[in-house]
């Protein structure tokens, strides 16, 4: 089909059959068309209706073709568009038992039978290695819509799982909050998350498909590409969904019942929803599209055609019996042609990397206006933020402003202006807050009493202002003034009175100064009292051992033995005679305490007052672990030591070759960068002359010509060099696992070692000193077939090795054998995975 507009494009395949309906089905390849005839039935009467010829026409049909040729018709497009930044979405669609996961995921046990989920992970990571110049991350996730819930199947334990939910953000797109998405840096990274979710899908068995999907399953690969030279803040962003639907069935010829009747009938509803969809998103005409009646439909939302690169597969079982189900499957491959699509590139841009691009840009800016400034003869200007040394000049400065000391303060920029008066606001804040601590240090600030309360208190105080007693009897000396008196209220107790003639705040600071001067000096008196103490300990303590020893020689010399009792009183009197204070402040400090004395040692047994053991129980003692290390590495151990350091040797020579290689790709990529920058400014300069502009060339000078042989030179020369520095960390990588192999098995074999030689009879221990080394470990029959299978498989497909270890890896943490037949894992009701 051709159409002027872009459209899904849908390819046919049809499932290899001995039964080929020839007479009611005809394949035209060449033409892309489809004729289909179906006879009316005799038994409904002579006036009948109904339709006997339907022919369709689709972008490409294949019969009887192979993986590799579908992949190249049905999703190498959408695969290579993920790389720049389009969304893509390849479906696959039929009836039960029609091929849809074959041509998906193929057969795990046949390297050219894989599907296009395989081939699209080695496609892209090809690209990945082959595009140095850019820097890409790929991410996957694997969703299972099984009876309307939304289940992840890279979670190998669902039951603490949080609940997947379909959201819609701003923009309008749909994401299922909650679902894994893992980044896979490699191949085989990639393939080992897809064969466990395999594991984990809905598989069941009935009349027409023994290995039936249950479920519609959605693989997504998200791939994150920026480059490395050019605009860094610009990323593209790709989404592909390789969706492997659940086949429609008739449960007449399917014969099921019970959960799969149940499961029948949920597939089918999901897929009449998906047809509503797709109508409603053919006929313009139409304001609402049903996206979500269903939950297939609702996470499919911004897949199905609009600005996403849309394939679909329809898979068809061209025999006699399965006539109604081809058709079906046509009537939907001919109203999804219709849907139309208008691909987008989805870039945004990384914060991070548009900050750095704006600062390279402001400090390119101020350059640009000192270079002004210093031709128009302005001076120096400051345009950067002020360092603290900055802010404390221009402090000072403003403080002599304020004390009268200077006449004005010279601006010259609106920064300095906006630093001015913050310092200004600064110095006011700072006299206020002065201001007001200096009065609270010096009087009681109290609320204000109301008028009629002032007249009382100022009457009160006039009746009180005579000196001496005035009643009868007494005498008068006159009336003292109202403000001669002290004030009535009480003194703070930290004040003290102070000198007739001063200020209270400057008699405040000396105080303060003297009272810390006070303290200072009560401190270092302190410290000397405590360093007195200790000395005066430390030489009792002295004293003590001295005349401990010499009672010991007297002892000696007259023959006496030691007399255990006067050694207990003399590690008592040597207690209580130590200064307790010092003890106790040792202990504290975490200092150890002094060593006991001799005289407190002697109740110790000693080699000579020990019995002598029996001869029967004399054993030889076995050497320090350590000692005896060293000794297995020279004798017994010297080869397994041997290959140990000449892998280090080989670890450091290679991590000195990726440390060169990287100083080398990072100075070609700063080379690039200036390059890229004077070709800039050429072209600016060439913009900005006459005689380079014309309208059908664009034109060079020689110099711009040798810059770009320059630039080109340097990027080959970073490939190269970006491809060296990744082999050097592979070799780096593969010897440090190579080098844990060799020291776990030199530990191994150092423990049998040392428990023959030391902790069996001697019969053994001569018997072990003198055995072969050990021999190599004896595989078993599944390891036997595994490594033949992978000898074979890299002899016939070289580039199957990540293929075949991912899914050896898969099968052994499953604990799974050799699959009996080829394709997908198989799954009971219970989810629980088995090989099929």
């Amino acid at each position: 089909m051709s159409s002027g507009r872009p459209h899904v494009k849908v390819i046919v395949r049809t499932r290899p059959t001995s039964n080929f309906a020839q007479g009611n089905i005809t394949l035209d390849p060449d033409r892309k068309s489809v004729h289909l005839f179906k006879p009316k039935k005799e038994s409904q009467g002579v006036v009948n209706n109904q339709l006997e010829n339907w022919s369709y026409s689709f972008d490409y049909i294949s019969q009887n073709g192979t993986q590799e040729e579908i992949y190249e018709q049905a999703a190498q497009e959408v695969v290579e568009g993920a790389l720049e930044g389009f969304n893509g979405t390849i479906m696959a669609y039929g009836q039960t038992g029609a091929g849809k996961t074959f041509t998906m995921t193929g057969a795990i046990d046949n390297y050219r039978h894989r599907g296009i989920i395989p081939r699209a992970i080695e496609h892209i990571f090809r690209e990945v290695q082959a595009r140095s110049q850019l820097a890409i991350t790929v991410s996957v996730s694997y969703l299972e819509i099984y009876n309307e819930q939304l289940i992840d199947l890279l979670l190998s334990d669902t039951a603490d799982a949080p609940q997947l939910k379909i959201v819609e953000d701003g923009k309008g797109e749909t994401h299922v909050m909650g679902l894994t998405q893992q980044t896979v840096t490699s191949e085989e990274d990639a393939m080992k998350l897809l064969f466990e979710g395999d594991m984990n899908r809905s598989i069941a068995s009935h009349a027409l498909n023994k290995v039936s999907s249950r479920s519609h399953c959605i693989f997504t690969i998200h791939v994150e590409t920026r480059s490395r030279f050019e605009s860094k803040e610009k990323v593209l962003l790709g989404k592909l969904n390789l969706v492997d639907l659940a086949g429609s069935e008739r449960v007449k010829k399917s014969q099921v019942d019970g959960v799969q009747l149940t499961e029948a009938t949920q597939i089918n509803k999901s897929l009449s929803f998906l047809e509503q969809v797709v109508i409603g998103l053919a006929d313009k005409s139409r304001d609402h599209v049903p996206y979500r009646s269903a939950a297939l439909t609702n996470v499919l939302k911004d897949s199905l055609g609009g600005s996403t690169r849309t394939h679909l597969i329809a898979n068809v079982w061209v025999e006699l019996a399965h006539l109604e189900e081809t058709l079906s499957t046509l009537r939907f491959a001919s109203r999804m042609i219709k849907v139309a699509i208008d691909p987008q590139i989805n870039a945004r841009t990384d914060p991070e990397a548009l900050v750095k691009r704006y600062e390279q840009e402001i400090r390119e800016l101020k350059a640009e206006l000192a270079m002004h400034n210093a031709l128009v003869g302005k001076g120096q200007t400051q345009y950067d933020a002020y360092t603290p040394e900055q802010r404390a000049e221009l402090n000072a400065t403003v403080r002599k402003y304020v004390r009268g000391e200077l006449d004005e303060i010279e601006v010259d920029s609106m920064r300095a202006v906006r630093e001015t008066l913050l310092q200004f606001k600064l110095v006011t804040n700072a006299a206020e807050a002065d201001t007001e601590a200096r009065i609270r240090a010096n009087f009681v600030l109290q609320p204000k009493p109301p008028a009629g309360q002032r007249q009382d208190e100022a009457q009160a105080k006039a009746d009180d202002s005579g000196v001496g007693d005035l009643g009868k009897g007494g005498f008068a000396v006159g009336s003292a003034p109202a403000n001669s008196k002290p004030p009535t209220s009480p003194r703070q107790p930290s004040q003290r009175a102070r000198p007739a003639g001063t200020r209270p705040g400057k008699e405040s600071d000396k105080e303060k100064a003297a009272a810390a001067e006070r303290e200072l000096k009560e401190k270092e008196a302190a410290r000397e009292r405590e360093q007195k103490e200790k000395e005066l300990a430390a030489q009792k303590e002295r004293e003590l051992q001295q005349q401990l020893q010499k009672d010991r020689a007297q002892e000696a010399k007259q023959g006496l033995p030691p007399n255990a009792k006067d050694s207990k009183a003399s590690a008592k009197e040597l207690t209580t005679k130590l200064p307790p204070v010092s003890r106790s402040r040792d202990a504290k400090r975490g200092e150890p305490l002094p060593e006991a004395p001799p005289e407190l040692q002697v109740l110790t047994p000693t080699a000579a007052t020990q019995p002598e053991p029996r001869e029967e129980e004399a054993k030889p003692p076995a050497p320090e672990r350590p000692a005896a290390f060293e000794t297995f590495k020279k004798e017994r151990g010297a080869d397994l030591y041997k290959a140990l350091t000449d892998n280090k040797e080989q670890l450091v020579e290679r991590q000195r070759a990726a440390k060169e290689h990287a100083a080398s790709v990072n100075d070609t990529k700063k080379s690039i960068d200036q390059l890229q920058l004077l070709l800039e400014r050429k072209k600016l300069e060439r913009a900005a002359k006459p005689e380079f502009q014309s309208d059908v060339t664009e034109i060079i000078d020689e110099d711009e010509f040798q810059l770009i042989k320059k630039l080109r030179a340097q990027k080959q020369l970073y490939k190269e060099s970006y491809d060296r520095l990744k082999e050097a960390k592979s070799q780096i990588e593969y010897l440090a696992l190579l080098i844990d192999k060799n020291r776990e098995k030199l530990v191994s074999e150092f423990e049998s070692w040392y428990a023959d030689a030391f902790y069996h009879d001697p019969a053994a221990n001569s018997a072990a000193s003198s055995h072969e080394p050990a021999s190599e470990d004896v595989l078993d029959y599944q390891e036997q077939f595994e490594r033949m299978q992978a000898m074979k498989l890299t002899e016939s497909e070289p580039d199957g090795g990540h293929f075949f270890t991912a899914i050896t890896s898969v099968r052994k943490n499953h604990g799974s054998g050799k699959p009996s037949s080829p394709g997908l894992p198989l799954r009971t009701k219970l989810k629980k995975p088995f090989f099929r």
